[in-house]
């Protein structure tokens, strides 16, 4: 799995919006935004600014593994 499906996975929770939703807001297809929440694909850098553009989030921070746990 990549980091990029896990934090988009987790941003729509977060933001309770459906992937149907982002798709469309940020103008991309549902079956190009399925893969990359199945982790197939990775997205261009036009689909990573859109994606970040309309979830308020740095595109960069989308592509970033997790902080590691404070020990």
């Amino acid at each position: 799995m990549s980091f990029f499906a896990d934090k988009l996975r987790q941003l729509l929770f977060d933001k309770n919006l459906r992937p149907a939703e982002l798709a469309r807001k940020a103008k991309i297809s549902p079956s190009v935004l399925s893969r990359y929440l199945s982790g197939t694909n990775q997205p261009s850098t036009k689909n990573l600014i859109a994606i970040g553009n309309y979830l308020r989030v740095h595109p960069q921070s989308l592509l970033s593994p997790p902080e590691a746990p404070e020990s």
